[in-house]
C-alpha cells in the first residue's frame, strides 16, 4: 500500500514539474527570436475582439530594434490574457503598466501573429530610469543581449 502511495505522489509530482516553463538559455532565446525590440508600453485595455481568447491588448511604442525589423512609426500590439496586477498562473504574460519599458523577444506564431518567445522568458521588464533588465533577464544587460545578437550567423 505504501508503495502504491509513493508511485502516485511521485507522478502526481513529475507531471506537475512537466507543465511549468522550461527556461531558455539566452542564447537560445535570442535566436529563437525573429524580431527583439526595446518598447515603451503605451497602453493596457480590455479588447473585445480577443483574437485566441487573448482579451488584453497591450499596446507598444518601438523604442529600438536590436534585431529583425518593424515599422516603428506603427504601434506594435500584443494580446495577453491578463492585466498589471492580475497574476493568475506563475508563468503568465503580463505587461507592466503604461510608461514601463520593456525588453521584446518576439517569434511569429502559426497565425502569423508576435508573440513572445517561450512566453513570460520573451518579455523582459526594464528598470525604470536604467533600462537594466528585470524578471527572466536581471542577470543580463542590454549590451549582453546587442552582444549575442552580434555573434549570430547572418
Amino acid at each position: 500500500m505504501r508503495l502504491v502511495l509513493a508511485l502516485t505522489l511521485c507522478v502526481v509530482f513529475a507531471a506537475a514539474g512537466s507543465a511549468k516553463i522550461r527556461a531558455l538559455s539566452v542564447s537560445d532565446l535570442v535566436a529563437a527570436a525573429r524580431l527583439i525590440v526595446i518598447a515603451e508600453v503605451v497602453a493596457v485595455t480590455e479588447d473585445a475582439g480577443k483574437p485566441d481568447g487573448l482579451p488584453i491588448r497591450n499596446e507598444l511604442k518601438v523604442l529600438r530594434t536590436l534585431k529583425g525589423t518593424c515599422d516603428a512609426s506603427q504601434p506594435l500590439t500584443l494580446h495577453t490574457r491578463y492585466k498589471p496586477g492580475q497574476r493568475l498562473r506563475e508563468d503568465s504574460i503580463v505587461f507592466p503598466d503604461a510608461g514601463r519599458r520593456v525588453l521584446l523577444f518576439l517569434k511569429s506564431n502559426f497565425a502569423g501573429r508576435l508573440i513572445p518567445v517561450n512566453g513570460i522568458q520573451g518579455l523582459w521588464p526594464l528598470e525604470t530610469g536604467t533600462d537594466k533588465p528585470e524578471g527572466m533577464g536581471f542577470r543580463y544587460s542590454i549590451g549582453d543581449i546587442e552582444n549575442l545578437i552580434a555573434k549570430q550567423p547572418k
